[in-house]
């Protein structure tokens, strides 16, 4: 077999596709067509058990075999089951051929010699037994195999067939007792002998008689089918059967299937290797002929008793003498006429299942046996002659007639049981001429039911009714022999139909809306809307392709295309009729972007009409109205706010904006437009209308909270709920407290902020937070890049400038006599004349330090002229004024890039005042409009807590006193204390901090909480400051690299006595009083900090706090080690002006440079840009250069309470000249550039 294979696995196997030619099978003539069949007649007759078995008859007596006793081996069973095993193996040495392996095997398995409790049994057993009963029991088991033989026609002498297995038998068990040794010999002497005995009388013993064939008309059962196929008589048939009786005989049949046999093994018979798909599968099926012809040659040889037959010539022009020249055809030929005898007629009708007779079935089944025309073939010859006679295209399509030929056809593969799976393998292994003539059959019966579906398209489009049809076509499309090829010329032309019943029923849609005589958009709107229902409906009832077409698909393309056609000019006529309304407009705008949705799902070609260039106008009037409607939405929610806040730390009217924001954002979302440019436009209006909406609630929350500290608040009542369980700074330092004896601050009344205080400024964080999500949801990246994108000058083109002012200080002034100023700053606009703003009074000081920050919004192409006044608020009459100076906002004179530039203006009559101005051009951007947002939050955040720790500063400037430092250290600062007494001299801080803290705690969420203990705890940095070393004071006030605070700032040494210590400080603390300032800070830094329950100890060891720790070991240099490290430093101060004031030479930006960038509305705009700016400002705070600037300042301080006074004026003189320097170029250079802009 394996040779086999490797010979025709050269041989090129059958293509795996079927021929595009279809097989065809020609009906022979009938007279051919009755003498095959009468051949084949007269062969079966002869063949007939009663004629091919004979009778035996016995002439003598049994023959009984003397015995001898004699024992088997004692490892002879165990030797005889391995024998046996091998040959069920097929390796046993000895040639076997498969009758005899039969009864082997079941004499292997009466015996159960496999069983090892079994095989000790026949051990025992023969011991006293004779090994002939060994041979008797192998007779019993070979009667009962050579019986199953002749049942089946496999065999016709089963005596014969006995003795020669048992011989066979005998010669197994001699083979195994020589193996064993010579001591076996007796055994095989007796075994020899019962074998010659058994043999000898065999023949003598029966007697053998046949009954020979009659070839009566009576006797022979196939006559009356040919007399019916055919319409002859029988004593016609009966003469034409004793003109062949001789010439069909079996030795005759035998010699046909030798010849079929030598094809088959030299690969030329009834199938070659090319016609199957892989040479394995021919290989299997030649196999299988082969075997099955040597059993067909077995069956029709005659008995050995039997006369011997005389084999006639061969007729002339004739190659067999039974089989026909083309058995397929014959068949065929058969078949075709059985089916038009019964066509018709009772019996046919009467079994539905299948379309021919069991009578009938079972006479193709013999006649294809006999002319070797395999199962798979018959089965196509079956269905072929089907179509052309029960499915004959010239007859009308009967669904019940394809439905019974399909069925009986799958009944004769006999598939019917097969797996999906196995029935693709099986096809696999079936020959082409099959596959290729059953696809043909199939073809044609996909064409019929084709043909009837496009004749009934029109109904089954608009009905239910196709199960018949569906089943047919189901039938014949799943077959595993059809070809698929087929599908393509009828979808398409199924698909051309169903388009055509699509547009006639369009027609009729819009024809029933133009006849209307008063057109309106409700009736187009009607229209479209019925254009879509009937697609939605259309999908549901074609889910799935319809007959191989996608009925919805065509149905969405036929329909969508043609309304995009009309659509312009539908519109257009209810335009002339009326104006349409937003909503109206928008609806009908809906269904068209659904219908064009649709329409751009299933074709290329473009929609044909512009919906949004249409649409545009209404959606914009659309978002204006939703932003009114927003914009009243929040002024509501603000006028409704009680600001108390139950399950959330916010209270409602949070929830109410941004729910409106979701609502606001899924009414525009509606708009799916497929002009990208449009989308970002329109979204970018509404992000304009909902950051204007929360800038404005920003602003009225800020005002409330501005009221109620302003307004001052009572004492904390029980109508606010405390959190419990909360293991914090709050909690531990009031248990403390509450242990003490505690004792008020002097002068500091107690305060206790309101619930409704807290609540505005968690709205706050609130809004900022719940922006992030407004973020995401538009992405304002996308929406600003696609409007840059499609109008290039979106970028520059300005609505209005955004111009924010911090006023910084002011220095310089000069009080009345005997008393000491409180000054504040206004801003006027000269033009409109009308105060832009205010600032709050600095209390009792001449050198004010404001630092708020006011925006001024001008036109796009407007200017103003500033004026700014600094007064002396009195508590008596009139304020006066320390003088007054006028600067320009003028666009073009400044950059667009919110870096804010210092302008250092001098007053009419004393002083200078130290302005910061930055612009950010206004447009209409979406990353502009929530940076703008994120900005007005953030900074009101900022300003609000900072007013809530403003409340806090009596207490810690009472505390961080000269007084208190005098209850500890004594009058001169040389008592030493112990901690207890310097803890005692806090115990009045935490009461009031603990007692006014513990509403933010009820209130805050714990970031703001940290973030306001933060601000508080830089507030108490800059009081331990001020009391630690005394300040720097002269014309100019010089900024600090301190970002947060401008409080150490360097300047002119004050005049100084030499005496009494300090003018405006005092004397220089002693070491003692700075250890306890240190130990205060360090115990308030521990409180705050609290295990970890409060801001992180990073966050709370700031520059500030790093500085004055390096004070104390700073101050126990002398003087001349201090001078050193001053001129060391210098460079770096130089260094930290020019950053401030912008002049760079390096690539890098510099740390004033990054942290004021972090401000910019564009740094707020987007998540990217705030991580970055946050980045750059968090990198910038470790810089050297400020650092080293900050600890300038620190010793020139200490050198001021060292009373070096000249060297510190002559530093800050220098410093002075610097900076005036170098502002001179920052305003040269700038000039330069608008001069450079103004060339280009």
């Amino acid at each position: 077999m394996s040779a086999r294979r490797k010979d025709l696995s050269r041989v090129e196997s059958g293509s795996s596709t079927r021929s595009k030619i279809e097989p065809i099978f020609t009906q022979v003539d009938d007279l051919d067509l009755y003498d095959a069949l009468l051949r084949v007649t007269i062969l079966n007759y002869r063949t007939e058990p009663r004629y091919k078995n004979p009778t035996v008859v016995k002439k003598a007596a049994a023959v009984t075999i003397p015995t001898e006793p004699v024992k088997l081996p004692a490892n002879f069973f165990t030797l005889l089951e391995k024998a046996l095993k091998a040959i069920a193996m097929k390796l046993y040495a000895m040639k076997i051929d498969d009758h005899t392996r039969r009864s082997l095997l079941r004499f292997y398995t009466d015996t159960q010699l496999f069983n090892e409790g079994e095989r000790k049994k026949l051990e025992r057993r023969f011991v006293t037994q004779p090994p002939e009963d060994l041979i008797v029991m192998f007779i019993k088991a070979a009667n009962t195999a050579t019986k199953e033989l002749e049942a089946s026609g496999t065999i016709a002498d089963p005596k014969n067939l006995v003795v020669k297995h048992t011989d066979t038998f005998i010669k197994i068990l001699i083979q195994i007792v020589q193996s064993t040794g010579p001591n076996g010999d007796a055994v095989v002497r007796k075994l020899r002998e019962y074998g010659q005995k058994s043999t000898a009388r065999a023949p003598d013993a029966v007697e053998y008689k046949f009954v020979a064939p009659t070839f009566n008309t009576e006797d022979m059962r196939a006559l009356p089918t040919l007399c019916t196929v055919f319409g002859l008589s029988k004593d016609k048939v009966h003469m034409d059967v004793i003109l062949l009786k001789n010439y069909v005989t079996e030795t005759a049949y035998i010699t046909d299937l030798n010849q079929v046999l030598t094809k088959a093994r030299k690969d030329v018979g009834v199938y070659s290797p090319q016609d199957f798909r892989s040479t394995a599968a021919y290989v299997d099926w030649n196999d299988a002929e082969m075997k099955v012809l040597q059993q067909e040659i077995e069956r029709f040889t005659p008995h050995p008793k039997q006369k011997r037959q005389q084999v006639a010539l061969l007729k002339a022009g004739e190659n067999y003498y039974v089989l026909p020249r083309s058995p397929r055809d014959f068949l065929y030929s058969l078949i075709v006429k059985l089916l038009s005898k019964s066509e018709g007629s009772d019996a046919a009708s009467s079994n539905s299942d299948e379309i021919l007779s069991p009578t009938d079935m079972t006479y193709i089944c013999e006649v294809a046996r006999c002319w070797r025309v395999d199962a798979s073939m018959r089965a196509c010859l079956i269905h072929c002659a089907a179509n052309a006679t029960l499915l004959n295209p010239a007859s009308p399509l009967d669904f019940d007639a394809i439905h019974t030929v399909l069925h009986s056809v799958r009944i004769a593969f006999g598939t019917t049981e097969l797996s999906l799976e196995d029935e693709l393998a099986w096809f696999e292994r079936q020959p082409n001429p099959v596959t290729e003539a059953m696809a043909a059959n199939l073809t044609q019966n996909y064409g019929q039911v084709m043909e009837v579906v496009k004749r009934d398209i029109k109904m089954l489009l608009e009905s239910d009714v196709l199960d018949d049809y569906v089943a047919a076509w189901g039938k014949i499309r799943y077959d595993v022999f059809f070809d698929s090829r087929a599908v393509q010329k009828w979808t398409r032309r199924i698909a051309k139909k169903v388009e055509k019943v699509t547009i006639e029923l369009y027609k009729t849609f819009i024809d029933e809306i133009l006849a209307e005589p008063n057109l309106q958009i409700t009736h187009v709107f009607s229209f479209f809307l019925q254009i879509v229902e009937y697609i939605d409906t259309t999908e549901r009832r074609f889910a799935k392709p319809f007959f191989d077409v996608d009925v919805a698909a065509i149905t969405k393309e036929s329909m969508t295309a043609w309304l995009g056609e009309h659509a312009q000019t539908t519109l257009g006529h209810v335009c002339k009729n009326a104006e349409i309304s937003i909503d109206d407009a928008l609806k009908t705008c809906f269904v068209l972007e659904d219908l064009r949705a649709i329409h751009g799902a299933v074709s290329r070609a473009d929609f044909g009409f512009n919906i949004e260039a249409f649409f545009l106008p209404y959606a914009e009037r659309k978002v204006a109205a939703e932003v009114g409607l927003f914009r009243e939405c929040v002024e509501n929610a603000v006028r409704q706010d009680n600001l108390t806040a139950e399950e959330v730390p916010y209270s409602p009217s949070i929830k109410t904006i941004f729910e409106m924001i979701a609502r606001l954002k899924k009414n525009v979302t509606l708009l799916q437009w497929k002009n990208r440019y449009h989308v970002a436009k329109l979204n970018t209006q509404l992000l304009k209308g909902i950051t204007d909406g929360i800038t404005y609630y920003s602003d009225k929350m800020f005002e409330m909270i501005v009221e109620d500290l302003e307004e001052g608040a009572p004492l904390l009542t029980d109508s606010v709920k405390r959190k419990s369980g909360i293991n914090n700074w709050f909690a531990e330092v009031t248990s403390v407290v509450n242990g003490m004896n505690t004792v008020a601050i002097e002068g500091v009344a107690p305060y206790s902020f309101r619930h409704r205080t807290c609540v505005a400024v968690v709205n706050l964080a609130t809004a900022l937070h719940r922006l992030e999500d407004l973020e995401r949801d538009f992405n304002i990246e996308r929406i600003s890049r696609t409007v840059e994108e499609n109008d290039p000058r979106a970028r520059t083109n300005f609505t209005s400038h955004l111009f924010t002012l911090r006023i910084v200080r002011a220095t310089g002034l000069a009080p009345k006599a005997n008393t000491t100023p409180n000054p504040y700053v206004t801003l006027a606009d000269t033009n409109a004349r009308r105060r832009i703003c205010r600032t709050k009074t600095a209390s009792r000081t001449v050198y004010p330090e404001w630092n708020e920050e006011f925006e001024i919004i001008l036109p796009a192409d407007g200017e103003v002229v500033v004026s700014a006044t600094v007064w002396d608020e009195s508590s008596r009459g009139s304020d006066d004024i320390f003088g007054r100076n006028t600067f320009t906002l003028q666009p073009s004179r400044f950059d667009n890039d919110g870096i804010p530039r210092e302008m250092i203006l001098q007053l009419d009559s004393q002083g200078t005042l130290v302005i910061e101005a930055a612009m950010e051009s206004q447009r209409l951007d979406a990353i502009f409009c929530v940076g703008k947002t994120r900005r007005a939050l953030s900074r009101n955040i900022d300003r609000a807590i900072k007013l809530i720790v403003e409340k806090f500063h009596a207490p810690i400037a009472s505390t961080f006193s000269r007084a208190t430092l005098k209850t500890v250290c004594g009058a001169n600062g040389t008592t030493g204390a112990d901690d207890a007494a310097k803890n005692r001299a806090l115990q009045g801080l935490f009461a009031y901090l603990g007692e006014n803290l513990a509403v933010l705690n009820d209130s805050l969420t714990r970031e703001l909480l940290h973030k306001t203990m933060l601000v508080m705890w830089l507030v108490i940095l800059a009081q331990a400051d001020a009391l630690l070393l005394p300040p720097l004071h002269s014309k100019y006030l010089l900024a600090s690299a301190n970002a947060l605070s401008w409080s150490s700032v360097s300047s002119a040494v004050a005049n100084v006595a030499a005496t009494n210590g300090i003018a405006g400080y005092g004397r220089p603390l002693s070491a003692l009083e700075m250890e306890t300032i240190l130990f205060w800070l360090e115990d308030c830094k521990e409180s705050f900090h609290q295990d970890g329950h409060g801001p992180l100890i990073k966050d709370l060891k700031t520059e500030k706090y790093q500085m004055l720790l390096l004070a104390t070991a700073l101050h126990d240099q002398s003087t001349q080690e201090l001078r050193r490290e001053v001129e060391e430093l210098a460079p770096s101060f130089a260094k930290l002006l020019r950053e401030k004031n912008f002049v760079q030479t390096g690539k890098e930006p510099s740390r004033v440079f990054s942290i004021a960038r972090s401000r910019t509305i564009m740094a707020h705009g987007t998540m990217k840009a705030r991580k970055k700016a946050i980045a750059e400002a968090e990198l910038a705070k470790s810089d050297p250069t400020s650092q080293n600037a900050a600890k300038e300042d620190i010793i020139l301080r200490i050198l001021i309470s060292k009373n070096d006074k000249e060297f510190v004026s002559k530093r800050l003189d220098q410093r002075e000249r610097l900076a005036q320097s170098i502002n001179t170029e920052r305003l040269a250079r700038a000039a330069m550039g608008k001069v450079g802009q103004v060339m280009q």
